[in-house]
């Protein structure tokens, strides 16, 4: 509890809770009146849970739209890495819908190294998450959402990969000839 802060003294890392972030949003009147229209923060809580798995939970609450539960899991074993990410809104103050966020990484090995797989999953319940939720420019600005997986193999003397890709679209201003292809 504040103001007793604890952490470990060697490399071994500790479950507990991490640094709250907060913020706030403010606007500006066509007459250049600012007024703070939204309070924003998030509470992490960092659980160790294995040499090779930690995962992050925490609670964002925002005055204007409610509450969000964000997590994220990540682990590192002999055969592949990755992360499982998600955040949920049960429901939105200003749109009185649910929204939500995924985010899937996983790329692995074979123990002799000859085939390799890759997965990128990432999705959005609504083309204005970002805009509305996101807590950085280089979130907001993202217009496309991967969502792929690849199969490869190593030969001797070549190589062979198998993919599938699609994107979601989450800026609805782009027409379709800007929008790229599926393969």
């Amino acid at each position: 509890f504040s103001p007793f802060l604890s952490f470990p003294l060697t490399d071994a890392r500790k479950s507990g809770f991490l640094a709250p972030s907060a913020g706030v949003t403010a606007s500006t009147s066509p007459q250049g009146v600012t007024t703070l229209t939204s309070f924003d923060a998030t509470v992490p809580y960092y659980f160790n849970i294995a040499p090779n798995m930690d995962a992050t939970l925490g609670v964002r609450t925002m005055s204007a739209r409610g509450l969000q539960l964000q997590g994220e899991f990540r682990y590192l074993f002999g055969w592949g890495e990755g992360s499982i990410s998600s955040e949920i809104m049960a429901s939105d103050q200003q749109t009185d819908e649910a929204r939500g966020a995924v985010a899937l990484k996983h790329f692995s090995l074979s123990p002799n190294q000859r085939w390799r797989t890759d997965l990128a999953f990432n999705w959005v319940s609504d083309r204005e998450y970002f805009e509305d939720l996101g807590t950085s420019l280089t979130t907001t600005s993202q217009t496309f959402l991967e969502q792929s997986g690849s199969l490869g193999y190593s030969g001797d003397h070549f190589y062979l990969l198998t993919r599938a890709q699609r994107f979601q679209t989450v800026d609805s201003r782009l027409p379709g000839t800007s929008r790229p292809y599926e393969r």
